[in-house]
């Protein structure tokens, strides 16, 4: 869910609801979701409730009034129209923008890794291609790894120093799988006090 205690109450406060109320949010986008494809369930498949069946049935569920303020503050719709049930909610774009990693920030990443960097053990040889992995398997990836909008842009911001400082020497497909962001955020925050040999002189493939 949300990475730090902070970041959870400013979300709830700026939004006046319940621990509870959120956790139906995240129920609904995530039990909705297909972890391979990315792609929305059939409602019809019995896997697309999974965990909030499992919750209301061993913790407790959630009130009409609880249900009926999300959706009056738009993070939640009824597809159905008629009665409410659980079965017939989504999370609405609304939701998904101000919390998860969505297509325009998978978009962002994508675009701003440099495509190509110069050879830095042999200049004098052709560049290297630091994008040879599927774009939409590194998307996918990067979306299940960062997840969250607030750790979208802690990762933009970093990647932008180590561009701006030419410190990028990884594909970006290493990049994502090893969370190669948490070690260029150490060499951020010591204000370049290591050389780019640090990272072991990894080939960008």
């Amino acid at each position: 869910m949300l990475e730090d205690v902070k970041q959870f109450t400013d979300f709830l406060c700026k939004w006046k609801i319940t621990p509870n109320q959120f956790y139906l949010c995240w129920l609904l986008y995530w039990d909705h979701k297909d972890y391979i494809g990315g792609k929305h369930r059939n409602p019809n498949d019995p896997l697309t409730f999974a965990c909030v069946y499992k919750y209301t049935k061993t913790v407790k569920s959630w009130t009409v009034k609880e249900v009926e303020g999300l959706v009056e503050k738009g993070l939640i719709k009824n597809t159905s129209g008629k009665k409410m049930k659980i079965e017939s909610m989504e999370v609405t774009d609304k939701f998904i923008d101000a919390v998860l990693v969505n297509r325009d920030r998978e978009d962002e990443f994508w675009d701003f890794y440099p495509s190509w960097i110069d050879n830095f053990e042999h200049p004098s040889k052709p560049q290297i291609n630091l994008k040879t992995a599927p774009e939409d398997v590194i998307k996918k990836k990067y979306r299940k790894l960062v997840r969250t909008k607030k750790k979208h842009e802690e990762v933009m911001e970093i990647l932008k120093w180590a561009k701006r400082n030419d410190k990028i020497r990884v594909s970006i497909k290493n990049f994502v799988e090893g969370k190669m962001w948490k070690q260029y955020k150490e060499l951020m925050e010591k204000q370049g006090g290591g050389d780019e040999g640090q990272f072991g002189n990894k080939t960008a493939f």
